[in-house]
């Protein structure tokens, strides 16, 4: 019977509380417009830059709508030992037939992800990233000016590379590594994984670490698989690879800025939604936003039998 008083009382004040309710419009200010960069130079490959304008939280969007985001005809440099290297904008469409795929998997970005949306980036294939040498950015475009500077650290080789059967499913595996990590303090890492002919993704939940835990001593882990940011997962298969697939590591060392941006980008991801308390994402751009990384790296592979 008290229950069905509550009920019942509920049931009476609903319409007090519609009776209330009030259509609120906020007014939110644009923000201020910025520059954003995306680029990275790794050993033994041509450095990339993507550059686009920042945009409004609430203004939606998606790869299909980054068109209208590419910063076109500006002016990118890279210096490196006094060297000047000039960086050539460069669209999907208008690339060469031959560099197409060789771009799109530096780059991330499946074939159909190209198709919906003309993805631009400025290129240098004159330069060539080494291990040890420092590469700093110079962008101009109107009124924009940024500058960054980063190197490429020197990464140990990955010792070796297994799998493991997975408990639950029979055809998935989980992958395992084991490095050497090296007795200097202060070592920064980010991966990726190939799957097969995909392009090479960062782990989706996480793709940097440090050796605070593991500083000089040879250690064991293992690795989820990458994804694309757009994946709907399924989390009853997350992280594993098939029987039957050719797995391709790319572990790279990093500068503790590379990192840092990395690291805070990650964590806002993980903990983003309406409550989450906003996390203050580090950048090595002065001017602008974003990161212009270098990367030290090494592969491995893995067949996988069926």
């Amino acid at each position: 019977m008290r229950s069905l008083t509550i009920a019942l009382g509920t049931l009476l004040l609903l319409p007090a509380f519609t009776a209330c309710e009030k259509d609120i419009t906020l007014d939110l200010p644009q923000p201020e417009e910025l520059l954003v960069v995306e680029g990275r130079v790794a050993s033994g490959n041509f450095p990339y830059l993507l550059l686009t304008r920042n945009m409004s939280f609430f203004a939606g969007g998606g790869l299909n709508g980054l068109d209208g985001l590419f910063v076109h005809d500006a002016d990118v440099a890279v210096t490196v030992n006094g060297q000047r290297f000039q960086m050539t904008e460069y669209c999907l469409n208008t690339l060469p037939a031959q560099l197409r795929p060789l771009v799109l998997a530096y780059l991330g970005i499946s074939e159909a992800d190209a198709l919906s949306a003309d993805v631009c980036a400025y290129i240098s294939f004159d330069l060539t990233g080494e291990f040890g040498k420092r590469y700093n950015l110079e962008v101009e475009h109107g009124i924009h000016s940024l500058t960054a500077t980063t190197s490429i650290p020197h990464v140990p080789p990955i010792d070796s590379m297994w799998y493991i059967q997975d408990a639950d499913i029979d055809s998935l595996v989980v992958l395992w590594v084991r490095m050497w990590e090296p007795d200097t303090l202060g070592n920064f890492y980010r991966y990726f994984t190939r799957r097969n002919s995909e392009p090479f993704y960062p782990g989706y939940f996480g793709s940097v670490w440090d050796d605070r835990i593991v500083n000089g001593q040879r250690f064991s882990f293992n690795l989820d698989r990458g994804y694309p940011r757009n994946v709907q997962l399924d989390f009853s298969t997350f992280g594993k690879f098939v029987r039957g697939d050719t797995i391709i590591l790319n572990i790279n060392m990093i500068d503790r800025a590379v990192y840092d941006f990395w690291n805070t980008l990650e964590e806002q991801q993980r903990t983003g939604g309406p409550f989450a308390s906003p996390t203050y994402i580090r950048s090595n751009i002065k001017g602008g936003l974003g990161i212009w990384g270098g990367y030290g790296a090494v592969f491995d592979t893995l067949v996988v039998p069926k």
